[in-house]
């Protein structure tokens, strides 16, 4: 009985075994399929192989964390053979197959190529297809880790030729693979070249340039540096104008006309700025001037001469080159203020004779006459503001008139007076200072022939010690610093008989009989 009872559970026992093999199957089925699904994910590389009896496989290899575990090898016609039919192998293999790596100039690059696979592993660096150039400045190093080699490529003072694909190639008897670097180094721009004046006036003018090669920077802008050449003018100087990066002309306002001024460009990018270009000079066009001459003096030389010196206007509102000067100048003696302030002037040219001519001479003017003289400098553009007037006389001559309405009265018959008016008004050429009164006995009977003069300062004098009723021609000439003038027209005078009568004869030749008390 117990025996029976003991078959029976061991029936029961062996059913549930085959229920746990049949339940493991379908498990491993299913982690199967589960992991060929994975698998497709994790797929990092593909070789084919041939082995030793030249037959072709295919290989992949999955990546498990950071170490690549994995193999599965296929048969030409897509079989996926069997764990352990063929050595586990692993051909070179990267993380990451491209690279850009950005340096600004005379910094350090480094180039770090980390390759995976069966030892041993051989890494050689090239650039743009070549060999790696010996320079100094190009050192490689590698250190191994677990799982694979480590090379290490430094550019020391990286200059922009040095731009360009560096490949990084690792071997094992497996099979090879590369890895590149795009390294790119960036330095300040080149100077723009071929500056131009595309077009100027006289306070601006227009530039052009023409945009410099690549430094593998974008230029993010153009720098115009400007000064004129003229000292006076170069306080806070020079003077910079700044544009985008893709613009390839300005115009530069403010500037002063007639002015030699010197121009350059830069370019600018995220490194820095470039060295200037080549400078070119300009001239501005001319303006009219703006500024007068200056310091003005006039001095007599003659009567009838001025000379005349002055000193340009200032450089710097002379706005061209001076090419002469309009003198004016007025007789203003015999005007009113308000007169002598609205006149016009007679102007004539002077200077031309030659550059920085600055002195000339007024002739035929007028003796001991007070004149106003102006200038005014001119350019090709035409004439400027006037000077302020300048105020000078000329040199007194002799009067070039004698003294008018010369009269004379008989006061006895020894006396005679004799009183007379200035010259004419502008004929005195001078201050008068004295009056000669020439006096000469008409028809003298003696020796003595009773001729004779006085000098007064007024206009009237007194003659005596004449001969009774006498004839005497009278004349009057008037004298200033510079000389005596020509003498009045004689008029006779009588003077008086001692019977107290005398007669008188004027310059009409009508006797007139005076009685004398």
């Amino acid at each position: 009985m117990f025996k029976n009872i003991n078959k029976k559970f061991r029936n029961i026992h062996g059913t549930f075994e085959n229920i746990y093999k049949t339940f493991k199957i379908i498990d491993k089925k299913f982690q199967n399929i589960k992991k060929k699904s994975r698998n497709i994910d994790r797929i990092k590389q593909i070789v084919y192989l041939t082995d030793k009896t030249s037959k072709n496989y295919r290989q992949e290899i999955y990546e498990h964390g950071q170490n690549v575990q994995e193999h599965a090898q296929y048969n030409k016609k897509g079989k996926r053979l069997g764990q352990g039919k063929f050595p586990n192998i692993e051909p070179p293999w990267f993380a990451l197959r491209s690279q850009r790596l950005q340096v600004e100039v005379d910094s350090l690059a480094k180039l770090t190529c980390q390759a995976k696979g069966d030892p041993p592993l051989n890494i050689i660096w090239t650039r743009d297809s070549a060999p790696l150039p010996p320079y100094p400045r190009y050192e490689v190093s590698e250190k191994e880790f677990d799982g694979g080699t480590t090379s290490e490529l430094l550019v020391r003072r990286a200059q922009v030729q040095d731009s360009g694909v560096f490949v990084c190639e690792a071997s094992n008897p497996h099979g090879s693979l590369s890895s590149d670097f795009h390294l790119v180094v960036q330095d300040v721009p080149f100077p723009p070249s071929e500056l131009t004046i595309v077009e100027k006036g006289s306070r601006h003018v227009t530039l052009g340039w023409t945009v410099p090669s690549d430094s593998n920077a974008e230029i993010t802008s153009f720098i115009i540096t400007y000064s004129p050449q003229w000292t006076e003018r170069k306080e806070g100087l020079p003077k910079e104008i700044t544009v985008e990066g893709d613009k390839v002309k300005v115009r530069v306002d403010g500037l002063w006309p007639a002015t030699t001024y010197s121009f350059t460009v830069a370019a600018e990018n995220k490194v820095g700025r470039s060295s200037p270009s080549a400078p070119i000079r300009e001239v501005t066009l001319e303006e009219v001037p703006k500024g007068y001459p200056r310091n003005v003096r006039v001095s007599a030389i003659s009567s009838t001469a001025l000379q005349v010196t002055w000193d340009p206007p200032k450089e710097s509102e002379s706005h061209g080159l001076i090419l002469g000067y309009y003198l004016g100048y007025k007789d203003q003696s015999m005007l009113s203020p308000d007169e002598a302030a609205s006149g016009a002037y007679n102007f004539t040219t002077v200077g031309v004779e030659g550059l920085g001519v600055t002195s000339t001479t007024l002739t035929s003017l007028k003796p001991f006459t007070n004149y106003s003289v102006v200038l005014q400098a001119f350019n090709s553009r035409g004439a400027g503001p006037s000077s302020p007037p300048t105020i000078a006389f000329t040199l007194e001559d002799k009067p070039e008139a004698p003294p008018s309405s010369v009269v004379c009265e008989s006061l006895s018959p020894t006396r005679l007076k004799i009183s007379w008016s200035e010259p004419p008004a502008g004929k005195t050429n001078g201050r008068i200072l004295s009056y000669r009164v020439i006096y000469r006995l008409e028809n003298p009977k003696e020796e003595h022939d009773g001729s004779g003069m006085v000098i007064s300062e007024i206009m009237s004098t007194t003659i005596s010690d004449l001969q009774p009723w006498s004839n005497f021609s009278i004349s009057v000439a008037a004298s200033t610093r510079a000389g005596e003038g020509d003498p009045s027209d004689p008029i006779i005078c009588t003077t008086l008989e001692d019977d107290h009568f005398l007669l008188v004869l004027n310059e009409l030749d009508h006797f007139r009989l005076v009685f004398n008390n």
